[in-house]
């Protein structure tokens, strides 16, 4: 979505600038995080937020190209931008790292198969990555949403999802993208600085 992303640096003025990259490529988050180092002598916080639904269906069916595919973008992304991260941030001494969970890696069947799993995984390499470079003065969060009005319901062929399953939200609505990031920001911010490791749950109680 490069015009999208052009367009929004734009708006922020000076202080943005878009940095495309392909989140399963390795060269590229080396070259991203690497520029951003030389031109600001340093890297705050990391957000790793890409994903797809992925494949749809039986588990009978599913190939094993897709199954590669699905977590290339959502296991493997977060995998590599901590990994360079913590290269950046490691001489430094600190920096604040979340990767975007989601209540579908806790619950069966709120999500495809291999969303689900890789999800999940995401908990997981968090909670053991923050261990290792919480030495190193790194914080590792994670926050999971639940039911968000995003545009990744209608890419899985399901415009209505978050109008159906809001009766299974305690709250009985899904939430907002806005939602999901004023959490993010809390995390990276150092109001909370004696935080890592957690998961954060913005869910409306799901």
């Amino acid at each position: 979505q490069h015009e999208k992303g052009r367009a929004l640096a734009a708006e922020l003025g000076a202080g943005a600038v878009y940095m495309p990259l392909d989140v399963r490529a390795e060269a590229d988050f080396e070259r991203v995080l690497g520029e951003i180092s030389q031109q600001h002598g340093r890297l705050d916080c990391l957000v790793n937020n890409a994903a797809i639904v992925g494949t749809l269906g039986p588990i009978a069916d599913i190939p094993l190209e897709e199954y590669e595919y699905s977590q290339s973008i959502i296991l493997r992304s977060v995998f590599l931008g901590m990994k360079h991260a913590a290269r950046v941030m490691g001489p430094q001494g600190s920096g604040a790292i979340v990767n975007i969970a989601s209540v579908a890696g806790l619950l069966a069947g709120y999500g495809p198969h291999l969303y689900n799993a890789c999800k999940a995984a995401v908990v997981n390499l968090t909670k053991s990555v923050a261990l290792e470079l919480i030495e190193q003065g790194i914080r590792v969060n994670a926050v999971r949403p639940g039911l968000v009005e995003t545009e990744i319901h209608a890419s899985g062929g399901q415009p209505d999802r978050v109008r159906d399953l809001a009766h299974q939200v305690p709250m009985q609505r899904g939430g907002s993208a806005d939602e999901i990031a004023n959490a993010i920001v809390w995390m990276l911010s150092d109001e909370a600085s004696y935080t890592t490791m957690a998961l954060l749950d913005v869910t409306g109680g799901r």
